[in-house]
């Protein structure tokens, strides 16, 4: 419906960090190990809250750009581990997904490491990412896995180390963002507009429950206007109350569903405020 007002989803996050002891050090590897100490280090400095969502691969950081074709992960054992599921994993078990590039997310209570697993056939492994935050981010290439793909994430609590259920996703025909991070910069006034592109699908089919936006902070007020441009296209006006901007900068996700085809598709909004 055209001209309505879309608010937002939200949830907060833990703050505390976490500890790592001399007999867990000893038996993770190296990448864990100066991981674990970049959590503490972002932890002491006060930050960290998304900080330390590196994808796993050289010369590639999530942008608009497509990725580098060829590109390669590392291969890695898969080590049992007990199963405990981390707070808000997205995308969940048997998503259709309209992008070729999925934003894998999910908090943990402290800032501590973790990292993206990727395989086609539960035999191969890959590590697609490592990171070191509260809020987890990490990008899951369908394309590289024929379109259809298994993840997990491990990540550490309370000095021990779990492992996710698997969630097996695949590629759908459907509506999506054009693009895979929006960086806005806006005033620290209300009424601060930005624009986001849609492609392969026609707006005038969704309704106002179709729409969300994700892990954006509480207090933040920021709206979504659809626009329907054809059949195949259109935008998302965003507007924002710069002055509710949290700290100056702020990252979130805004969601698409298209229930016509039964998939979903995420973008990231970095918005920062002059």
């Amino acid at each position: 419906m055209w001209g309505e007002v879309l608010l937002f989803e939200s949830s907060g996050a833990g703050l505390t960090a976490g500890n790592w002891s001399q007999a867990r050090l000893q038996s993770v590897p190296m990448k864990w190990i100066l991981m674990g100490m970049m959590a503490l280090i972002l932890a002491a400095c006060g930050g960290g809250g998304t900080g330390g969502n590196t994808p796993n691969a050289a010369n590639v950081s999530p942008s608009n750009e497509a990725p580098a074709s060829g590109l390669e992960f590392e291969r890695v054992p898969f080590d049992e581990l007990p199963t405990r599921e981390p707070t808000y994993l997205w995308p969940s078990n048997g998503a259709r997904l309209s992008s070729d590039r999925v934003w894998v997310i999910w908090k943990t209570a402290e800032l501590v490491p973790a990292r993206l697993l990727g395989t086609k056939d539960k035999r191969l492994w890959y590590e697609l990412a490592v990171t070191a935050a509260k809020v987890h981010f990490a990008e899951l290439p369908l394309d590289k896995f024929d379109s259809r793909a298994v993840f997990c994430v491990d990540y550490e609590e309370e000095g021990k180390r779990f492992r996710s259920a698997l969630h097996e996703v695949r590629f759908g025909n459907g509506i999506r963002f054009a693009q895979r991070e929006c960086k806005i910069n806006i005033e620290a006034k209300p009424d601060q507009r930005a624009t986001l592109a849609v492609e392969n699908g026609d707006l005038g089919g969704l309704g106002q429950d179709d729409y969300l936006f994700a892990l954006a902070p509480d207090n933040l007020r920021i709206y979504g206007l659809p626009h329907r441009d054809d059949a195949k296209s259109g935008t998302i006006e965003l507007v924002i109350d710069g002055s509710t901007v949290p700290g100056k900068s702020c990252i979130l996700f805004m969601e698409i569903r298209d229930p016509r085809t039964n998939t979903r598709d995420r973008t990231k909004l970095v918005i920062s405020v002059k």
